[in-house]
């Protein structure tokens, strides 16, 4: 038996509780715009039945409930953005699944060509160009991962206050893509990582910084680049990219290790430290509280540092970085992409059969 198949043994049967995610954040509350025509659940499914259209893939996009997840995380945003930003979010999970279910089970070369095809998508669609040039051995790929990404519908803001922001999403999204990639390289090789080297990874492949820009995109919320770029405001949103890493490491577990994966940050406690797989999670609990709590203590010096540079949009920005947790925990009780769970259950603990 392999080391990662003696991890997966050790979560047989066990059944975990997992605190209200509401509870880690206990002065966050969601917000959530309602959907009351359902046009941006048609906008959603329109492109989801174009670029997702094999059953069990569309069955599991169906499943996540972009529409509720992107009205949760970007409550200000008027209707023709929450349908660019449903549209996005489907499109990260359409990748993450890609990542776990397979697609990229070739060679280390074949994944670097895909992730090449992809990160000159974005590139294209959110600057108007790209500086990657086609290897020598360009060969084409499977077409939905990239042009998929095309039909966002993501709008240039060349020379507007918003043009910062539009980069850094590009950037932070090109980081997502590659470091993804990087961690497949390192799950098809069967190496275990260090707790320190997965936890960095972690924050890069999670998502949340290219979710953090686009929701501010999509509310027209303007920073400019020395604000994105400040340790401070880098600070605070390295936080809100803790806590949902780790938030999403405790409900997706039981998916991974379905996969016969453990670059998850619950086995990873249970092989490096030896914890029982609950005193994992409640650990994992608690340093997603401590997150909140430097989050709320970083909260005066980042709008001082607005404030001093005449920067209106300080409040924003915070209140913006809060709505990516809160609305993504939100959001968990709503989707079936991890558990059955039901909505009333925010309030309790919830059980979950881990393996």
């Amino acid at each position: 038996m392999s080391t990662i198949e003696q991890v997966l043994e050790k979560f047989k049967g066990i059944v975990i509780r997992v605190p209200s995610l509401y509870s880690l954040s206990p002065s966050w509350h969601p917000r959530v715009v309602p959907d009351l025509d359902g046009k941006i659940e048609e906008h959603v499914e329109s492109w989801r039945q174009r670029w997702v259209p094999e059953p069990a893939a569309y069955k599991q996009s169906l499943g996540a409930n972009c529409n509720y997840c992107v009205r949760a995380i970007s409550p200000e945003a008027n209707i023709p953005s929450l349908q660019i930003g449903a549209r996005y979010v489907s499109w990260l999970f359409a990748w993450d699944d890609d990542l776990d279910l397979g697609t990229f089970n070739g060679s280390a070369r074949q994944r670097e060509l895909i992730r090449i095809e992809v990160l000159r998508a974005v590139q294209k669609a959110l600057l108007g160009n790209t500086v990657i040039e086609k290897p020598s051995d360009w060969r084409d790929t499977p077409p939905n991962l990239a042009e998929s990404f095309s039909d966002i519908g993501f709008s240039l803001q060349d020379g507007t206050e918003l043009e910062p922001l539009q980069h850094f999403l590009c950037d932070t999204l090109c980081d997502y893509i590659t470091e993804a990639v990087r961690l497949e390289d390192v799950s098809q090789d069967g190496i275990i990582l260090d707790l320190d080297v997965y936890l960095e990874g972690r924050m890069e492949n999670s998502g949340v910084y290219p979710t953090i820009a686009q929701s501010l995109l999509l509310q027209d919320i303007a920073l400019p680049a020395w604000f994105l770029k400040h340790p401070i405001p880098m600070k605070m949103m390295r936080h809100i990219s803790i806590m949902v890493a780790l938030c999403n490491d405790i409900v997706s577990a039981h998916k991974e290790m379905g996969c016969k994966r453990i670059d998850n940050i619950v086995p990873l406690l249970v092989y490096h430290q030896g914890l029982e797989p609950q005193e994992a999670v409640y650990h994992i609990c608690q340093i997603i509280h401590d997150s909140y709590t430097a989050f709320e203590n970083l909260v005066p010096e980042v709008l001082a540092l607005a404030s001093e540079n005449g920067l209106a949009a300080g409040p924003t920005f915070v209140t913006g970085c809060k709505d990516i947790y809160i609305g993504l925990a939100n959001w968990t009780y709503y989707t079936k992409r991890y558990h059955d769970f039901q909505p009333e259950e925010g309030e309790t603990e919830v059980l979950i059969t881990m393996g």
